[in-house]
């Protein structure tokens, strides 16, 4: 069996109780200036959050950091995770003299402890600094661990092999260049394969010249499976590129996902296989704070129908920062940013943002109900406001909708962050405002299917399981002037957030374009009067809801 190098992911581990966090926070910060990797759990929330805890601590306090810090306190002897903690640091102490430094906080006894292990007292973070330097001068960078692949595939591979000799010569400059900027480069010894059958065709047939789409969908479907079948925890997708018999998968720093990495493939008989991780520590690499990520949402003013809206906002926001894409973001040395789509200045059309994680947002609701007659086209329409922090899945899901139920009846328009103006086309009247009953008709089912759709997104943003909508058969076709008579009555909003319609008794001739409709044609219901969504409507009525608005003619 081989044994094949791996460098460590820390530096140090710091083991405390929570009533000391002080202290271990001030000793953290000195062992940062001196450059060492430090794992401390305010710093670290993608190896604890949404994971298990005992197993990832132990893995980071028995195998993954090159020293061990524990402060020794009245608090700590009682406390159940410095205990599991102490325990996965013993056994590493058993194999590695040295590994532990104890810092005495008070005299507080540690039965575990061996009564022979030499303690600091509780000196300055400087001093204990520059100790835990001085002796990791002399301790190894990397761990020899057992080569795990060879046992299970019994063929020969390149693990232990350094990049730069995997790589083609040209690629020696990039590696180093990438070390250089603070890149990481840290082995993979699980066994962790891609073996559905799609994907492995799909990695086996990029090329170089392959588009940046399909390099994009690549790296949607492979983080998708790394994320369900082996519980990798991914930013948002960058791309993904092939270099001779390696694969690379590039993720972006996130929200509430981790920073920056780089997942390192070799591509083998039976498919594709991780065999490193490379990540990057630096600031302009960490986690997207939330104004960033919806200062970079503001920036976005392209029409994204089919594109990643958040992969190009963390890209805006990296760019800020002054992040550079080549190796191993990209595949260039000098690579810049690849967008999906240019920042052209039009304002998006059919697009969503994450506006549920926007903190300055209110909570999710429908603005005032507005029916309104155009009177040089004589097209009706009804606009209305999803305003607030509305989750991506209920806008797509009423959209969605709308397309299905209401085709070519609709308009929806990003006003700004937290504001989406929708416009649904009712009927047409003549130039005195009246229309015929057929028209008023079809009106009333085009409300009511709207308000169907509205339905669809509350019970989306609930989670609730929704049947399909089914293809809309009742509602006739909108003729060629009725079209046009949409599309005119739209540019006059422009920006507004509602046609400002007059009545009819008090209108100026010359001026309105706007009229309130002389009938009715489809009263405001209920379930879009500015309830609170929360609590008014339950989850049984809601789905009887939506079954009896779209029902109606089907």
């Amino acid at each position: 069996m081989m044994a094949v190098a791996i460098a460590y992911e820390w530096d140090v581990a710091i083991s405390f109780a929570g009533a000391d966090r002080e202290i271990a926070r001030a000793i953290v910060a000195s062992l940062k200036e001196h450059g060492l990797r430090v794992f401390f759990d305010e710093h670290a929330y993608q190896q604890t959050v949404g994971r298990n805890l005992l197993k990832n601590l132990r893995h980071i306090y028995r195998s993954t950091s090159r020293l061990c810090i524990i402060l020794i306190s009245r608090h700590y002897s009682t406390g159940r995770w410095t205990r599991w903690e102490l325990t996965s640091a013993l056994e590493r102490l058993l194999d590695e003299e040295g590994y532990l430094i104890p810092i005495r906080i008070d005299d507080t006894p540690i039965d575990d402890l061996p009564e022979s292990l030499g303690w600091l007292p509780n000196t300055s973070p400087s001093v204990i600094a520059d100790l835990v330097a001085e002796r990791l001068s002399a301790m190894p960078l990397y761990s020899q661990e057992k080569d795990h692949l060879n046992v299970r595939s019994g063929v020969e591979n390149s693990i232990n092999m350094p990049v730069d000799q995997r790589l083609p010569e040209d690629r020696a400059a990039d590696v180093a260049d990438a070390l250089e900027r603070g890149f990481r480069r840290v082995e993979h010894h699980r066994i962790t394969e891609i073996t559905d059958p799609d994907l492995v065709q799909r990695c086996r047939s990029l090329e170089v010249g392959t588009d940046l789409w399909t390099t994009v969908r690549l790296a949607q479907d492979l983080a998708r499976y790394m994320s369900w079948r082996h519980k990798a925890y991914l930013g948002p997708i960058y791309r993904c590129w092939r270099d001779m018999d390696l694969l690379f998968l590039a993720t972006l720093p996130g929200v509430i996902s981790p920073g920056q990495k780089t997942l390192e493939f070799e591509l083998r008989e039976r498919g594709p296989v991780l065999t490193a991780e490379w990540t990057n520590n630096a600031d302009k690499w960490a986690p997207i704070g939330y104004e960033e990520f919806h200062a970079g949402v503001e920036g976005l003013m392209a029409d994204r129908s089919g594109c990643s809206l958040g992969r190009e906002a963390v890209i805006l926001a990296l760019k800020k920062r002054g992040a550079e894409f080549s190796f191993p973001i990209g595949p260039g040395p000098s690579a810049t940013a690849e967008e999906l789509c240019g920042w052209r200045k039009e304002q998006p059309r059919l697009s969503a943002f994450d506006w549920d994680r926007n903190p300055h947002l209110t909570d999710p609701s429908i603005g005032v109900w507005v029916e309104a007659h155009h009177v040089p086209t004589g097209a009706v329409v009804l606009v209305f406001v999803f305003q607030g922090g509305w989750p991506n899945a209920a806008l797509y899901d009423f959209r969605d909708a709308l397309s299905t139920l209401l085709p070519e009846r609709t308009d929806i328009y990003i006003l700004r962050a937290g504001a989406v103006r929708v416009s649904v086309y009712l009927c047409s009247s003549d130039p005195l405002g009246w229309a015929s009953q057929e028209a008023l008709h079809v009106a009333d089912l085009s409300a009511s299917f709207t308000y169907a759709a509205i339905a669809r997104a509350v019970a989306a943003r609930r989670n609730l399981p929704i049947p399909p909508v089914a293809p809309n058969s009742g509602l006739p076709e909108l003729t060629g002037n009725e079209r046009r008579a949409f599309a005119v009555a739209l540019s006059t909003l422009a920006d507004a957030e509602y046609p400002e319609a007059t009545d009819d008794t008090q209108r100026d001739y010359d001026k309105d374009v706007w009229l309130k409709p002389r009938q009715s044609l489809g009263a405001q219901s209920n379930l879009t009067s500015g309830i609170n969504f929360g609590e008014i409507v339950s989850n049984a009525d809601l789905v009887a809801y939506i079954g009896d608005c779209e029902n109606r003619i089907h």
